[in-house]
């Protein structure tokens, strides 16, 4: 995180405010989670638990070990205190995000190759690694909308040269946008055309596409699934001429992914939680798609302390697509006190790949979660 050093307050648009009050809010939540991390350092000094330069413990006497500890205890009501400022700052500042009206434009979606690159690739529960490259991305999706004719057309290759080629099946391309986060879903038949000629055949995807250049997209048929995590396209999700209403809080599906001790995590991308360790993941999305009742939470350990990250959904950005075991789920989130983009692809079998788009980009991979996607009927 880096504060810009050269601002020009003439140039300052809203949204840009509202940028540099949720960096201030974060900045100063760094600090305090430093001021935390010092006080407890001291105790284990005190205790005993940790030497400085070899020496022993910092306090020879109980008196001086409750002075330490009266002293952590003032440190700690003070930042406290601080906590609920910022508390308060931030409810302002998420109070001015959803006062910002959504365009009831349609939007187009284009997506070229540029320096696209794999970051990670399943066949089935198979996990294909690092060695499957991008050849070429040419997706033009645009519903309702003064645009040539739909396509998708994708060709990935691994590293032994077999190649599948991914293509539109005419006139069944849907897309579900979101133009003022730059986000949008597509969902399609396409046809495959592999050099394993067994994963032939006519599947149905889903698409999510950032202006960032990430995409992640799901193929599945009755025989076979395949996932691709893609990032440094060339991509643009952009309002239309014409007018239409925005598809928004679509639920075909709730969705509740939560770990266990079980499950792994592994994060790729900005790693935000440096130096900590992501210890545990909760999304929840019921029918209806309400910012009101769908939560996001995660926890992160560092060195002995554990700490909650809470999430919040933003109104009328969420939104949920089904295809059998599987449920892609797109919003906008506020998470601790830092605004995402968010597109997570979950299939019942406990895999999960969540994509958190914004100042930094990173993605949890989860293997072994418990996701429970239900249907939604009446919605």
């Amino acid at each position: 995180m880096e504060f810009p050093k050269d601002l020009d307050i003439n140039s300052l648009t809203r949204d840009k405010v509202i940028n540099l009050l949720l960096a201030s809010i974060g900045f100063e939540e760094l600090a305090l989670a430093h001021m935390v991390k010092a006080e407890a350092k001291l105790l284990r000094r005190a205790l005993g638990k940790l030497s400085a330069n070899g020496n022993g413990p910092l306090v020879n006497s109980l008196d001086d070990l409750l002075k330490i500890n009266r002293s952590v205890n003032d440190t700690l009501q003070i930042i406290t205190n601080k906590e609920g400022i910022l508390l308060s700052k931030l409810n302002k500042v998420v109070g001015l995000l959803e006062e910002i009206p959504v365009s009831e434009s349609c939007c187009s979606v284009t997506v070229e190759t540029g320096e696209a690159v794999i970051d990670a690739a399943f066949m089935n529960d198979e996990n294909l690694g690092t060695n499957v490259t991008v050849d070429k991305i040419d997706i033009s999706i645009a519903e309702n909308c003064t645009m040539e004719n739909n396509r998708i057309d994708l060709r990935l290759t691994d590293d032994t040269c077999q190649g599948i080629t991914i293509t539109l099946i005419e006139n069944t391309a849907t897309i579900l946008c979101n133009p003022l986060f730059n986000a949008a879903i597509i969902r399609a038949a396409v046809d495959v055309t592999a050099a394993n000629h067994q994963f032939n055949g006519k599947y149905n995807a889903l698409i999510s596409v950032n202006d960032n250049g990430h995409l992640t997209i799901f193929l599945q048929n009755e025989l076979n699934r395949f996932l691709f995590r893609i990032s440094g396209a060339s991509a643009a999700v952009e309002n239309c001429l014409s007018e239409c209403p925005v598809s928004t809080n679509v639920c075909e599906c709730s969705v509740n992914i939560t770990t266990n001790q079980n499950t792994t995590i592994t994060i790729t991308g900005d790693n935000v939680f440096f130096p900590a360790t992501l210890t545990n993941v909760y999304i929840d999305v019921p029918c209806k798609c309400d910012a009101a009742n769908s939560s996001i939470s995660v926890i992160i350990r560092e060195e002995f302390l554990q700490i909650l990250i809470p999430g919040e959904f933003l109104e009328g950005t969420i939104s949920t697509l089904c295809e059998g075991n599987q449920a892609l789920i797109s919003g906008s989130i506020i998470l601790g006190d830092v605004f995402y983009n968010l597109s997570v692809t979950a299939n019942q079998n406990g895999s999960v790949t969540a994509t958190f788009a914004g100042a930094s980009t990173f993605t949890i991979t989860l293997t072994g979660a418990n996701v429970v996607i239900g249907q939604c009927t009446g919605v």
